[in-house]
């Protein structure tokens, strides 16, 4: 399964926590990795649980409570890329893929 590289994802955590990337944009760009992943040959080992977990918080990085609002702020990104150092820098973690 091909998953992009841990650089790939921080990226787009650092956007969001800056709010220079819009949320629309990164939870597409999360949920076409997620189903590149789903679908690619499950042999292959290139796992991350690191990178994995972090797709499917991003995916949702648009949701709305309410017509125009959002369930997620400037805040809640920062909380998540702070998440996703702190994963990093326990080093590897390859599981393979929780089913979400």
């Amino acid at each position: 399964m091909v998953l992009p590289s841990r650089e790939e994802v921080r990226r787009q955590l650092v956007g969001l926590a800056r709010g220079e990337s819009e949320p629309d944009a990164v939870e597409c760009w999360a949920d076409k990795a997620i189903a590149v992943a789903e679908a690619d040959d499950p042999s292959r080992p290139a796992w991350d649980d690191v990178v994995w977990d972090a797709l499917v918080v991003l995916s949702g990085a648009a949701l709305e409570i309410a017509p125009a609002v959002r369930l997620h702020g400037l805040l809640d990104y920062a909380a998540w890329l702070r998440d996703f150092d702190e994963g990093a820098a326990r080093g590897p973690s390859r599981s393979g893929p929780a089913r979400r």
